[in-house]
């Protein structure tokens, strides 16, 4: 079930996570819910300004959303993806609410000595660092 205001009323209680992955990073490319891609291209062209201002109001409405199923009991959360700090500038003052995932999932698993440490070895090429597959390395321990 997609994160929109609309659908909030229709959410399950508890046990249901709502998770986002929209990119909005660049409030250029996030397209205003009222707008079709080809009048978002246009006004993203001419309007640059009034793009980013609706693209923001769009973004508050989708977080207010994520914190309405967040209150509803849902296990919300978002992949760090700027769109928290960009609702903050659209007007929603509950963005913060929820928590990205890498401190709500990632890092409890590192304080308990799991998660993937290859990724943080120093002298590793990043491609292998982010794959944790170096295996000119020794184990680091219980990567489960």
């Amino acid at each position: 079930m997609p994160s929109t205001p609309q659908n909030l009323g229709s959410a399950p209680p508890g046990g249901v996570r709502a998770p986002t992955g929209t990119s909005a990073h660049d409030p250029l490319t996030y397209v205003p819910n009222d707008l079709s891609p080809e009048a978002a291209d246009e006004m993203r062209r001419n309007q640059p300004d009034e793009f980013v201002r609706r693209s923001r109001a769009a973004m508050a409405a989708h977080v207010e959303a994520m914190v309405g199923f967040l209150d509803a009991g849902a296990e919300v959360f978002d992949y760090g993806n700027s769109l928290r700090a960009e609702a903050v500038l659209g007007g929603c003052e509950r963005a913060f609410d929820y928590p990205g995932f890498l401190p709500a999932y990632i890092r409890p698993l590192f304080c308990e000595g799991k998660g993937p440490h290859l990724a943080y070895r120093p002298g590793v090429p990043l491609i292998w660092r982010t794959l944790g597959a170096d295996y000119r390395l020794p184990p680091a321990g219980d990567h489960t």
